[in-house]
C-alpha cells in the first residue's frame, strides 16, 4: 500500500521561505523556484530531489524533471517545470488517492505519472469530482482515475503519455488506445486522455492523423465514450536570471 502523504501547510511554506538568504528573498524568480524545490522536497525527500532534479543525468535515465544548469532558454524551461510540478503537488494534495501517484514517482516512474497529474489538474481546475485509483494489474480493472459526473455516474479514465522524445507513429497511437481499452470494465463508460508531445500537433498532418485515429477507434468500441489528446506547452521569453536560480542547493527547514 502507498504510504500516506504529509500534507504541506501554509506554515510549512513560511518555514521554507524563512530559511532563504536575503538575495533569494529579494528576487521573485529565485524565491518562486526555491520555494518549489522545498515543496517537492517535502513530499519526496532530499535524496529524491538530488537524484531526479539536480543529478547531471537523472537517476535510472529518467531526466524529465532534471534542471539543466546554465543561462539558456532550456535552463529556464526546466526550472519552470519544477515550479509547475510543485503547484501540482500543492493543489492536488487533497485529492483522494494522490498517494498512489506519489508512490509511483518515488519508484522512478516520472514522466507518465506527471501526465496523470496534469490530467488531474484539468479536472481539478474545472471543479470536477474525481479520485486516483490503484490499478489492479488485471484486465478490466487497470485504469488510473474515476470521474464522478453530476448525475452520480462514475466514468473510468486512464491517462496515457507519449514520451517527449517519441516520434509520431500512427501504429504507436493505435496501440496505446487499444491497450487502454483493455484496461477498462465492460459495463461502465470510459475515457482515454493521451498527453502528446507539442511537436506532434505543430503540423496539420499529424494533428489530422490523431483526429482520424480517434474517430476510427471510437467507431469500433462501445466501452470507450471519449478520447482526448492534450499537450503542455511552455514558451520562454524575457528571461529571468538562470545563473542565479542554480547558484546552489538550499536546504529548507520545515
Amino acid at each position: 500500500m502507498p504510504e500516506a502523504i504529509r500534507h504541506i501547510t501554509d506554515q510549512n511554506l513560511l518555514n521554507i521561505i524563512a530559511n532563504f538568504p536575503p538575495d533569494v528573498l529579494r528576487n521573485d524568480s529565485q524565491r518562486a523556484f526555491w520555494t518549489s524545490v522545498g515543496i517537492v522536497k517535502h513530499f519526496f525527500g532530499r535524496d529524491w530531489v538530488e537524484s531526479y532534479v539536480f543529478s547531471p543525468n537523472g537517476r535510472r535515465g529518467e531526466s524529465f524533471l532534471r534542471v539543466i544548469p546554465g543561462q539558456s532558454a532550456q535552463t529556464q524551461l526546466t526550472t519552470f517545470r519544477i515550479v509547475d510540478f510543485a503547484e501540482l503537488l500543492f493543489n492536488l494534495q487533497g485529492v483522494e488517492g494522490i498517494e498512489i501517484c506519489l508512490d509511483r514517482m518515488r519508484q522512478g516512474n516520472i514522466e507518465a505519472t506527471y501526465a496523470e497529474l496534469d490530467f488531474g489538474r484539468m479536472l481539478y481546475s474545472a471543479g470536477i469530482v474525481f479520485r486516483f485509483v490503484e490499478p489492479r494489474q488485471e484486465k478490466g480493472a487497470d485504469y488510473d482515475i474515476e470521474i464522478v459526473m453530476t448525475d452520480g455516474t462514475t466514468v473510468c479514465a486512464d491517462a496515457k503519455c507519449k514520451i517527449e522524445t517519441t516520434n509520431f507513429s500512427e501504429n504507436s497511437v493505435k496501440n496505446t488506445l487499444d491497450h487502454a481499452r483493455r484496461q477498462f470494465p465492460k459495463d461502465r463508460p470510459s475515457a482515454i486522455f493521451v498527453k502528446t508531445p507539442v511537436r506532434w500537433v505543430e503540423t496539420i498532418v499529424a494533428a489530422t492523423q490523431l483526429n482520424e485515429i480517434a474517430h476510427r477507434f471510437l467507431r469500433g468500441t462501445q466501452r470507450v465514450v471519449s478520447i482526448k489528446y492534450y499537450v503542455v506547452r511552455t514558451d520562454y521569453k524575457d528571461g529571468m536570471n538562470p545563473s542565479a536560480w542554480l547558484s546552489g542547493y538550499i536546504e529548507p527547514s520545515q
